[in-house]
């Protein structure tokens, strides 16, 4: 009898099994990865202050669970403050194997196929994480530390999510203890980690505001703001400098198109000035017009393409509506059809 028969009959003696392996999804269990999304991402939302207590009391527990000393405990108002004690020659604990959801991953990972762990990972990771990553690449932060480029401050609710999913919807076996201990420390800070002697905690923002699709978003405010002052400013996702953000978009000017140099902000402003003011400020060229309609070009290099337009006045409200169409457009009629997918304007009433 060789080693590996030997080790059969011993775990059937003390009646031990290998988990299930989790190979595919039921169409109930796929349904639920938006609900875990929901509850952690809402987590991740909140801007209530840190409870120190707490966090001591849960950084204590996890101390005695890693039977590791209790280390020094640094609390830090920002990303920005955080910098300040980023060793450059050190990982921090996010990287370190000993770490507490470590332990928790291994032994989620070994009752689920690669392929499934991998396919949840990503899923999880990219929906929940997205809306923290501009904060670690702030250049005003990048400055003082480029090695926070390496912190994600959305990976512990983006584990926390799948790793809930996992216990909560596969029902995968886990240590109840890592995992009440690992959750309580998501649920209690915006962001931890530290080396082997010292603990980073990161405290709420007091401002967090985000868009319909939970990117980053504020109009003529921070999008996000700690209480140290460190702030940020964004459009649906896209980094704003200050002069930018701390202006509404009705407030943007056209002329900002002509010096700004950089591709995405462009867009951006495009998105929130509009076409319609846009081909007033900056005085668009009439190429051809059918009825209410005109066909406009704006001279200028504030695209990657020419920007050609069609605007058509409300008779009964005199409300300016512009659509862009393609710079191949060489007649107003030509661009109606194209916005109504090649159905020629006669065969439709255009009168309001």
């Amino acid at each position: 009898m060789n080693l590996l028969d030997k080790i059969e009959i011993w775990k059937d003696t003390l009646n031990i099994r290998e988990p299930e392996i989790v190979r595919e999804l039921t169409s109930e269990q796929v349904a639920k990865i938006a609900v875990y999304q929901e509850k952690w991402r809402n987590i991740a939302l909140s801007i209530t202050p840190c409870d120190r207590i707490q966090i001591k009391s849960i950084i204590q527990e996890t101390c005695d669970t890693l039977k590791k000393p209790f280390p020094n405990l640094i609390f830090c108002d920002s990303p920005a403050s955080l910098s300040y004690y980023l060793l450059p020659k050190k990982r921090t604990w996010e990287f370190r194997l000993y770490m507490l959801w470590d332990r928790l991953e291994r032994q989620l990972q070994r009752q689920i196929a690669q392929h499934l762990w991998l396919k949840l990972s990503l899923h999880y990771f990219k929906e929940t994480a997205r809306f923290w990553e501009l904060v670690t690449t702030e250049q005003e932060t990048l400055q003082k530390t480029p090695k926070l480029r390496f912190i994600n401050l959305g990976s512990t609710f983006a584990r926390a999510s799948l790793y809930d999913y996992c216990i909560s919807v596969l029902k995968c076996r886990h240590n109840l203890e890592t995992w009440m201990l690992f959750q309580s420390l998501v649920q209690a800070c915006s962001w931890f980690g530290g080396y082997e002697n010292t603990f980073l905690i990161v405290d709420r923002p007091q401002i967090l505001s985000v868009d319909e699709e939970y990117r980053l978003h504020g109009e003529g405010k921070p999008a996000l703001q700690f209480r140290d002052g460190f702030s940020l400013y964004a459009y649906h996702g896209v980094k704003l400098p200050e002069r930018y953000g701390k202006l509404f978009p009705s407030q943007w000017q056209s002329q900002w198109l002509l010096s700004e140099e950089n591709v995405e902000l462009r867009r951006v402003l495009l998105q929130g000035i509009g076409y319609a003011r846009l081909c007033v400020e900056l005085q668009a060229e009439k190429l051809d017009e059918w009825q209410e309609y005109s066909l406009l070009r704006i001279n200028s290099t504030i695209d990657i393409e020419p920007i050609y337009l069609l605007k058509m006045i409300c008779p009964s409200t005199g409300y300016c509506h512009a659509l862009r169409v393609p710079p191949q457009m060489t007649s107003a009629r030509g661009a109606i059809a194209w916005v109504n997918w090649d159905i020629d304007p006669e065969e439709f009433s255009i009168q309001s």
